[in-house]
């Protein structure tokens, strides 16, 4: 399977703009709308704070887009059943990614 990463997003402009050159993406934006808008974003992977996740989730969810949602999926327990919610009738696939990205003892070092 190949994947192409469309677009980085990040609330700050020179984050985004570094991952998304670091990482080959084809653009980047200080808004995640913008990205979900776009007709070839099929999947959206949502790693922000844990408060934000139910607000993302919704929006990219009326886009028609697969969410990969890292975890806590919300910042509270109401959020979190409003979130299981919205995933169980949802036209598309919502994974929660219990995979501890930023966990110290899964990173590696660079040479």
């Amino acid at each position: 399977m190949r994947v192409r990463l469309i677009g980085v997003a990040d609330w700050n402009r020179d984050r985004a703009s570094l991952v998304a050159s670091q990482y080959g993406a084809e653009c980047w934006s200080t808004d995640y709308r913008v990205l979900i808008e776009r007709d070839d974003v099929d999947l959206v992977i949502i790693a922000t704070y844990p408060s934000s996740h139910l607000g993302i989730a919704k929006d990219c969810l009326a886009a028609g887009k697969h969410i990969l949602c890292e975890k806590p999926m919300a910042g509270n327990a109401r959020e979190t059943q409003e979130f299981m919610k919205l995933a169980r009738g949802a036209k598309t696939k919502v994974l929660i990614g219990h995979i501890l990205r930023h966990n110290t003892t899964y990173r590696t070092r660079r040479l």
